[in-house]
């Protein structure tokens, strides 16, 4: 069970599930409400029912095993940032044709970009080369290799709150943006207009959680495992010291 469950396989995991989950979001979304929208202010756009209907959900375990399948096959570090990419594009290649007359459904490519552009930042952040192998030089003064860990323990301080400052920045306008100007711009009825707008937020909040649970936890985890190697460091300099206390020891 250890095994199979190891560290890279759960973020495998997390990852493949961002983004199933986002695909899913991003069909369902559009299939439900588009049907629900008789008053749209296109006439052509009014109580739309997709071919396809809800059949399109069976790519979610499409896009499930396939970026799973290529975060655990890649060799290349950039194949892996492209993991959570590669699916969702692929997919919404193929499903952005089923809902037509509107083409391309702005909601369906702008959920499709967010969640790609949340899987490839998460990645990144878990793979982007942070060499530690210095700090067990010997031959490098130990306040260089001090200063090392503290340098990468402030990148990744720095990279989780600015992902966390300026996702913040965003969702607020973001959720006024679709709560209030893109419903009243879609549809004349205030129940629809209620529908559009609380679909929206709700994605918004899924979204949310995925950006928490994902670049910013990310980051953190890198920040821990540099202040390890600083911990490592600090105690390894402290037992060297006891095993050679020096003249001062011998009197």
């Amino acid at each position: 069970m250890t095994r199979l469950w190891d560290e890279d396989r759960r973020f495998a995991a997390k990852v493949a599930l961002f983004s199933a989950l986002g695909y899913a979001y991003t069909v369902v979304m559009p299939t439900y409400v588009d049907a629900r929208l008789h008053n749209h202010v296109v006439a052509q756009y009014r109580s739309r029912v997709y071919p396809w209907g809800y059949w399109v959900l069976l790519g979610v375990p499409v896009v499930l095993l396939a970026t799973w399948w290529i975060i655990r096959a890649a060799k290349s570090t950039w194949w892996r940032y492209g993991a959570p990419v590669i699916p969702l594009v692929g997919a919404g290649l193929v499903v952005v044709w089923n809902f037509r007359p509107e083409f391309p459904h702005p909601a369906i490519v702008g959920s499709l970009t967010l969640y790609s552009l949340l899987g490839l930042l998460t990645c990144w952040i878990r793979w982007s080369a942070d060499d530690m192998r210095a700090i067990s030089n010997l031959r490098i003064p130990f306040e260089a290799r001090l200063e090392r860990v503290r340098e990468s323990i402030s990148f990744w301080t720095t990279v989780g709150m600015s992902v966390g400052i300026a996702y913040l920045a965003i969702l607020i306008p973001w959720m006024q943006f679709l709560s209030n100007e893109v419903a009243a711009n879609v549809t004349t009825d205030p129940a629809e207009q209620l529908l559009l707008g609380s679909c929206g937020v709700h994605g918004v909040w899924f979204y949310s959680l995925c950006v928490f649970w994902g670049p910013i936890w990310e980051a953190s985890r890198r920040r821990m495992a540099a202040a390890h190697h600083l911990l490592s460091l600090r105690c390894n300099r402290a037992a060297e010291e006891m095993a050679d206390p020096g003249p001062d020891g011998l009197m």
